[in-house]
Parts: C-alpha cells; structure tokens; sequence
C-alpha cells in the first residue's frame, strides 16, 4: 500500500510540474508583447560578456549583481541570441522554484503540505508571471530555499556540518543575484537564534554556524572587494527608495505607510505598474486569500507546541518577516520584485491553510459514513475524496483566473504593450517577413539606445542596418546625392508629427 501511495505522489507531483512548465512556456513568443528596457539592457550586457567581458557587477541600468547576465550569456551561447533564450533562463528559476519547495516543505511540514503548495506555486499569477520576465530577482528563490533546507538540515541532523557547508554556499551564491538578498544572513541568523532560545543548539551547532558564515563571506569576497573600490554601486539603487534616512531622523510615517501597504497585497491592492502585475492585482483573490490567513493562524498555534512542531512555524514567520522588510523599509511598496523572497514562504503559508481544511472536511466526511456498510453496499469513494475533489476545482479555478488575467488582460493592456516595447517587437516582426526594399528608417521613443537595443536582440544580435529617429520631432533624409529611398516605420511609442501626415497614404510610409 505504501508503494502505491509513494507512486501517487510521485505521478501528481509530475503533473504539477507539466502544469507549471505549460504556463510558463505558453505563448512564450508573444508574451510578454516584447522586452521592457531592463530585459534589452540585460540581454545587450549578455552580449558582451560572450563577446569576453568579465565582471563582478554591472553598472548597466544603476547596478545589477551578476548571476543573471551569466545565466543569460550562458543560454545565447547554447541556444543563440533572442528575447525567447533570455526568458529560458527565468523559466528555468521559476521551474527550480516550484520544484525545491517541495524537499523544503517535507521536511518542515509534511508531504501533503509540500504537494499543496508546489500546486499553488505551479498556478499563481505572481509565479507565473515572475518565471516569464528575463529580470534578476526570480534567481533569488532558488538560492534562499537551498539556504533554508540544508541550514535547517544542519540544525536538525546528528551529522550537521556538510550541511553547514552547503547552505553557506548557497547562502553565497545568493547574494550574487538581486538586492533583497542582503536580509539573507539576518535571516539565518535569526533562525539560529530561535533555535538556540529553544535549547536546540549544541556545541557543533556553534561550529558549524562558523563555517557557514566563513563559507558565505568567502564567496561574497569579490563582490565586497569591488564595493569597497566602488561604494557608490553598493549604495547607489537602494539610497533611491529607502525610507531609513526619514526614520533616523523620527520621520516614522513613511516606512508606516510602506509596511501597511505591502501587509496589504495579499488581498487588497498589489503592485501597481504594469511592469510587474496587472495594475494592483493582489496576490490572492479572497477564496486563496482566506486559506493563506487561515495558514498563518495555523502556523501562530503551532508556535505553542514543542520545537519540533513549533521550529518549522517560527521559521516560516521568521521568513516572512525578514523577505518583506526591504518592502517595508522602500518606497513604491508593495513592489512584486522587492518582495520576490517571500514569494515561496507565503504559498507555503497557504498550503499549511489548506491542509487544515482538508483534515476538516475528511474528518467531517468519515464521521457520517456508517460503518460497518453492507458488503452490496457502494463504497463512498465521493466522500472519502470529498476534499481532494474541491482542493483540484479551486487549483483548476486559479488557473482559470491567472491565464485569464495574463495572458488576456495583462497581455493586452495598454500600459503593459508599451512598457514591453510591443511596437519595436511587431516592428521586428514586419522586416523580417517583407521583401527586402532597401534602407529603413524607424521612428522610436528611445531611437537613441533603448529601443535599438530590443531590435538588435529580435534579430539574434545581428540587425540589418536602419536609421533611427524620433518622428515625433524630426524626420531623417538620407543625403540625396545617396540616391536613396528609405521606407519609414513609425512606432507606436513615436508617431508621426503633424508636418509628416499628409504622406501617409504614401508605400513608404508605415505606421505601425
């Protein structure tokens, strides 16, 4: 029977990954509509580093730790140079996301517990959208829940070094990929600290701590010896939106509004760009939004029990707190990038909600079978899955709601076209299925930099020769001793000024 029960597990667990990879790789050419101006300075920089450039952090776009441009550079050498190889390498974190909560939630919690939410990750909006973006920060949870599960290992093990070792490793390797990885090592430390007010510490715990840090700031070395030549890139993206200085000097107001609104986008009001979500989507709707708080009562009543129960609930609380602080303390909160850490702890959180209601409902259900039943008597196979079959209606509800809202609403909107440079993108996708007719000229709203950039990753790095201008104010004339006649594109982003209007019926002149 235990085979036949480890099999089940094994076979929906699968299913869950099919599921999670099919919304993630869905339209993969379309959607996002094009790339947003990180993704273009991203994939330029990847360029570079096959073209031999090494760094251990970028200065593009006001800094960027390097991990991700690695990861990129790494997929256009495998696979070549494109907007869809760029995003391969987010689909594959945000894959290993809903893959390592699983090991992380058995071993807090239990195989139900890690089931329910390797499926609520595989189907969140947030998730999906995150796994489909070519940007830094979903190469953080990965690293934090390898963290998480071999410190928690190490404090739980009667052979806890190795794991020691590996979660300073992890640890580390984490902190090469966005900013709110700078919380980590608060993070572990405060779960050392609960553990040793619990009296779960022990002398080679102490040890191991050691070895963890030491391993941690060795791998940190390089990126530390160049803040400490640069400080200004160590400083420079977080001194924009932190809210610290005004508190220093007793201006609480703002880090009160920052947290009360980052509390808030569980069910209330989201990120408000297009960037990141559908304009203030929260991160549940109220059915997902009730479990989730459903799970931190949970969680909070476990913190009563005995450290083996109470351990895995303080380090979820303790996740939560510490992955949501940079949200807390920055302005433009709640932001769905700044609080990506948090991203596996509050499915876990939900997860733990839902396994209670499933108890219930079973608990319910077998109460009112009567036994012993006749041997003619029809098995209740309807109420003995009861809960299962509602638990499989809300996964199959959510899915419904985040491909209706991503791949419908998100992908069409206005603000989300623009911010994802749709116009370039369809600019790119008309040249390459018309005749060649010689020059083109394009007009763009970034025809300096930006928008060149996203055309020269439509064509694999290698984008046929066009003039660039911003029709909006100019119009380019090749010399006329050239003999030339270019054909002029106009985006979305930079139509036509008035002046250029009347040659609009004109074969050359296309607005697009």
């Amino acid at each position: 029977m235990p085979q036949h029960s480890n099999l089940g597990r094994y076979l929906l667990a699968v299913a869950i990954l099919l599921i999670a990879f099919a919304l993630r790789i869905a339209a993969i050419t379309q959607v996002p509509p094009g790339l947003s101006h990180d993704e273009a300075y991203n994939g330029v920089t990847a360029i570079q580093v096959l073209d031999g450039q090494r760094l251990i952090f970028f200065e593009i776009n006001k800094g960027i730790e390097p991990l991700i441009i690695y990861l990129e550079a790494l997929a256009f050498h495998a696979f070549g140079i494109g907007p869809v190889q760029l995003r391969l390498v987010n689909i594959f974190c945000g894959m290993l996301t809903v893959v390592l909560v699983y090991p992380l939630a058995v071993r807090l919690f239990n195989r139900r517990v890690a089931l329910l939410a390797m499926a609520g990750m595989a189907v969140s909006f947030w998730a999906v959208f995150v796994s489909r973006l070519t940007l830094r920060a979903v190469t953080l949870p990965p690293l934090l829940m390898l963290t998480l599960y071999w410190f928690w290992l190490a404090l739980n093990t009667k052979s806890p070094l190795k794991f020691f070792v590996l979660s300073g490793i992890a640890a580390g390797a984490a902190m090469y990929t966005y900013l709110s990885s700078r919380v980590i090592p608060l993070l572990v430390l405060a779960i050392f600290g609960y553990q040793l007010l619990r009296g779960q510490i022990r002398r080679q715990h102490w040890l191991g701590l050691l070895i963890h840090l030491a391993i941690w700031a060795a791998i940190l070395t390089p990126l530390v010896h160049y803040f400490w030549q640069d400080a200004a890139s160590f400083t420079e993206r977080s001194s924009q939106v932190t809210t610290i200085p005004h508190a220093l000097n007793g201006e609480f107001g703002p880090m009160i509004r920052n947290t009360i609104r980052t509390l808030g986008m569980f069910t209330f009001h989201g990120d408000d760009t297009d960037r990141y979500n559908l304009d203030g989507r929260p991160v549940f709707d109220w059915v997902n939004g009730l479990l989730f708080y459903l799970g931190l009562i949970v969680a909070l009543l476990r913190l009563r029990h005995a450290p083996k129960q109470a351990g895995p609930a303080a380090l979820l609380f303790l996740w939560l707190f510490f992955m949501l602080l940079p949200d807390f303390i920055t302005d433009d909160s709640p932001h769905f990038l700044r609080t990506i850490g948090v991203l596996p702890a509050i499915y876990l959180t939900w997860a733990l909600g839902l396994d209670w209601g499933m108890a219930q409902i079973d608990k319910q259900t077998r109460s009112k079978i009567v036994r012993p039943l006749p041997a003619t008597a029809p098995k209740p196979y309807l109420a003995h899955h009861l809960s299962l079959l509602a638990v499989l209606l809300l996964l199959l509800f959510t899915a419904m709601h985040t491909s209706y809202d991503y791949f419908g609403r998100w992908a069409s909107a206005e603000e989300a076209r623009d911010i994802y440079g749709a116009d370039v993108a369809e600019i790119a996708r008309y040249l390459k299925s018309a005749k060649d007719e010689g020059l083109v000229a394009i007009s763009a709203e970034y025809f300096r930099d930006l928008d060149p950039f996203r055309f020269s990753l439509h064509f694999q790095g290698e984008p046929p020769f066009v003039i660039w201008f911003d029709g909006r104010q100019s119009l380019a004339f090749p010399p006329a001793e050239r003999g030339l006649s270019p054909r002029y594109l106009f985006a979305a982003s930079a139509p036509a000024a008035e002046p250029w209007l009347p040659w609009r019926s004109r074969a050359w002149f296309h607005q697009r």
